[in-house]
């Protein structure tokens, strides 16, 4: 299920209600599969979402994912935030995906 998505120029902003936090904490490390393709240089970032309202959220946190942290041969990302992302129960995670090049 997806909440929120918006198209522009390709960028895609996704929240996803189903990922929500049951308890406070930090998310201090990463694990994902993705191909990075930026047209723009600029970097996908993992997110942290605030209900603020009925139907409202708010980022409260996020990080840039740099490319360079391929496993060589794969897709798998490890990625390890600068500062952790703080959440609190109820938060959501978010995904911000660059316009891609679809060049390559």
């Amino acid at each position: 299920l997806l909440i929120s998505s918006s198209r522009v120029r390709e960028q895609h902003q996704l929240l996803y209600p189903e990922l929500k936090f049951s308890c406070n904490g930090s998310v201090t490390k990463w694990i994902y599969g993705a191909v990075n393709r930026s047209a723009t240089g600029e970097l996908p970032e993992i997110q942290i979402w605030r209900q603020t309202d009925i139907d409202t959220y708010t980022k409260q946190h996020f990080s840039r994912v740099s490319a360079n942290e391929t496993e060589p041969g794969t897709n798998i990302h490890e990625h390890y935030p600068e500062t952790p992302l703080e959440f609190q129960e109820g938060d959501i995670l978010g995904y911000f995906q660059p316009r891609r090049d679809d060049s390559q």
